[in-house]
Protein backbone atom coordinates (compact mmCIF):
# COMPACT_ATOMS: atom_id res chain seq x y z
CA UNK A 1 0.00 0.00 0.00
CA UNK A 2 1.45 3.23 -1.29
CA UNK A 3 1.07 6.39 1.14
CA UNK A 4 -1.25 7.91 -1.58
CA UNK A 5 -3.64 5.33 -0.90
CA UNK A 6 -3.69 5.69 2.74
CA UNK A 7 -4.18 9.76 2.43
CA UNK A 8 -7.22 9.62 -0.25
CA UNK A 9 -9.23 7.96 2.85
CA UNK A 10 -10.75 10.32 5.52
CA UNK A 11 -9.52 7.12 8.13
CA UNK A 12 -6.23 7.67 6.72
CA UNK A 13 -5.66 10.75 7.02
CA UNK A 14 -6.57 11.12 10.46
CA UNK A 15 -3.78 8.62 11.53
CA UNK A 16 -1.41 10.75 9.37
CA UNK A 17 -3.07 14.07 11.16
CA UNK A 18 -2.23 12.58 14.61
CA UNK A 19 1.29 11.86 13.64
CA UNK A 20 2.19 15.33 11.78
CA UNK A 21 0.48 17.22 14.84
CA UNK A 22 2.39 15.40 17.08
CA UNK A 23 5.85 15.73 15.20
CA UNK A 24 5.04 19.81 15.36
CA UNK A 25 3.87 19.78 19.28
CA UNK A 26 7.57 17.93 19.77
CA UNK A 27 9.78 20.54 17.80
CA UNK A 28 8.03 23.98 18.97
CA UNK A 29 8.18 22.59 22.57
CA UNK A 30 11.85 22.11 22.06
CA UNK A 31 11.91 26.09 20.84
CA UNK A 32 9.64 27.23 23.70
CA UNK A 33 10.45 27.50 27.66
CA UNK A 34 7.89 24.96 28.84
CA UNK A 35 7.52 24.25 32.32
CA UNK A 36 7.66 20.35 33.80
CA UNK A 37 4.37 19.31 34.14
CA UNK A 38 3.54 17.71 37.67
CA UNK A 39 3.30 14.12 38.10
CA UNK A 40 0.30 12.00 38.99
CA UNK A 41 -1.88 8.73 37.72
CA UNK A 42 -4.37 8.54 35.36
CA UNK A 43 -7.26 6.54 33.73
CA UNK A 44 -8.57 7.18 30.41
CA UNK A 45 -11.20 5.72 28.55
CA UNK A 46 -11.07 5.93 24.38
CA UNK A 47 -12.63 5.08 21.42
CA UNK A 48 -11.23 3.23 18.26
CA UNK A 49 -12.07 5.90 15.96
CA UNK A 50 -10.83 4.63 12.58
CA UNK A 51 -10.89 0.75 11.88
CA UNK A 52 -13.74 -0.80 14.61
CA UNK A 53 -16.14 2.28 15.85
CA UNK A 54 -17.47 0.06 18.36
CA UNK A 55 -14.62 -0.83 20.72
CA UNK A 56 -13.50 1.21 23.64
CA UNK A 57 -10.46 0.99 25.51
CA UNK A 58 -9.60 1.97 29.22
CA UNK A 59 -6.05 3.01 29.99
CA UNK A 60 -3.96 3.19 33.14
CA UNK A 61 -1.30 5.34 33.25
CA UNK A 62 1.36 7.11 35.04
CA UNK A 63 2.80 10.48 33.47
CA UNK A 64 5.78 12.54 34.44
CA UNK A 65 6.98 16.15 33.50
CA UNK A 66 8.65 14.40 30.19
CA UNK A 67 7.63 10.75 30.03
CA UNK A 68 4.67 8.49 30.40
CA UNK A 69 4.02 5.29 30.21
CA UNK A 70 0.58 3.47 30.22
CA UNK A 71 -1.29 -0.07 29.91
CA UNK A 72 -4.36 -0.67 28.23
CA UNK A 73 -7.41 -2.71 27.23
CA UNK A 74 -9.94 -3.45 25.24
CA UNK A 75 -12.17 -6.03 23.27
CA UNK A 76 -12.37 -5.80 19.60
CA UNK A 77 -14.94 -8.61 17.79
CA UNK A 78 -13.55 -7.56 14.18
CA UNK A 79 -10.20 -7.84 15.11
CA UNK A 80 -8.75 -10.35 17.20
CA UNK A 81 -10.94 -9.94 20.75
CA UNK A 82 -9.02 -9.24 23.63
CA UNK A 83 -6.16 -6.80 23.41
CA UNK A 84 -3.55 -5.97 26.21
CA UNK A 85 -0.92 -2.97 25.56
CA UNK A 86 1.65 -1.98 27.53
CA UNK A 87 3.85 1.18 26.20
CA UNK A 88 5.81 4.37 27.11
CA UNK A 89 6.35 7.63 25.59
CA UNK A 90 8.49 10.79 26.02
CA UNK A 91 6.22 13.59 26.17
CA UNK A 92 6.16 17.21 25.54
CA UNK A 93 4.03 20.28 26.53
CA UNK A 94 3.38 23.43 24.15
CA UNK A 95 1.38 25.58 27.02
CA UNK A 96 -2.07 23.23 27.00
CA UNK A 97 -1.34 21.12 24.56
CA UNK A 98 1.30 18.29 24.45
CA UNK A 99 2.17 15.25 22.12
CA UNK A 100 4.13 12.28 22.92
CA UNK A 101 5.96 9.52 20.71
CA UNK A 102 7.24 5.94 21.84
CA UNK A 103 6.87 2.37 21.61
CA UNK A 104 4.30 -0.06 22.39
CA UNK A 105 3.66 -3.39 22.87
CA UNK A 106 0.58 -5.91 22.19
CA UNK A 107 0.35 -8.84 23.57
CA UNK A 108 -1.20 -10.54 20.39
CA UNK A 109 -0.85 -10.19 16.69
CA UNK A 110 -4.52 -9.36 14.92
CA UNK A 111 -6.21 -8.57 11.76
CA UNK A 112 -4.97 -5.01 12.47
CA UNK A 113 -1.54 -5.16 14.15
CA UNK A 114 0.79 -7.37 12.41
CA UNK A 115 3.72 -7.05 14.74
CA UNK A 116 4.02 -7.15 18.60
CA UNK A 117 5.95 -3.99 18.78
CA UNK A 118 4.94 -0.56 17.79
CA UNK A 119 5.41 2.93 17.36
CA UNK A 120 3.29 5.11 19.70
CA UNK A 121 2.25 8.83 18.75
CA UNK A 122 0.15 10.80 21.32
CA UNK A 123 -1.48 14.73 20.85
CA UNK A 124 -3.63 16.02 23.34
CA UNK A 125 -5.34 19.02 25.39
CA UNK A 126 -4.55 19.59 29.13
CA UNK A 127 -7.13 20.92 30.95
CA UNK A 128 -5.78 20.34 34.42
CA UNK A 129 -7.01 16.99 36.17
CA UNK A 130 -8.50 16.46 32.65
CA UNK A 131 -7.25 15.80 29.35
CA UNK A 132 -8.67 15.26 25.86
CA UNK A 133 -6.03 12.87 23.49
CA UNK A 134 -5.50 10.90 20.11
CA UNK A 135 -3.08 8.34 20.48
CA UNK A 136 -1.72 6.29 17.09
CA UNK A 137 -0.52 2.96 17.51
CA UNK A 138 0.98 0.82 14.47
CA UNK A 139 4.85 -0.60 13.54
CA UNK A 140 5.48 1.63 10.39
CA UNK A 141 5.00 -0.69 7.31
CA UNK A 142 4.54 2.32 5.55
CA UNK A 143 8.12 3.38 6.49
CA UNK A 144 8.99 0.32 5.51
CA UNK A 145 9.17 -1.86 8.40
CA UNK A 146 7.81 -4.94 8.01
CA UNK A 147 5.68 -4.10 4.62
CA UNK A 148 4.30 -7.75 4.50
CA UNK A 149 3.06 -7.74 8.20
CA UNK A 150 -0.46 -6.20 8.46
CA UNK A 151 -0.38 -2.15 9.52
CA UNK A 152 -3.92 -0.85 9.60
CA UNK A 153 -2.68 0.83 13.51
CA UNK A 154 -5.05 1.60 16.34
CA UNK A 155 -6.22 5.29 16.19
CA UNK A 156 -7.46 6.24 19.67
CA UNK A 157 -9.68 9.20 21.02
CA UNK A 158 -10.99 10.51 23.93
CA UNK A 159 -10.75 11.58 27.68
CA UNK A 160 -8.21 10.84 30.83
CA UNK A 161 -8.85 11.87 34.32
CA UNK A 162 -5.51 12.54 36.20
CA UNK A 163 -6.02 11.55 40.27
Amino acid sequence: MKMSDIISTPRGRIGLGVIIVAIVILVLSFCAAVPARAEGFGLGVTKEVTHDESTLAVFLDYTAPFWSAYAGRWNSDQFGGVTNLIGAEYRRHLGPLFAGIGAAWLDQLTPLNGTQWNFSVTIGWDFGPVQALCRHTSHGRQLGIEPDKPNGGWNWCGGRLEF
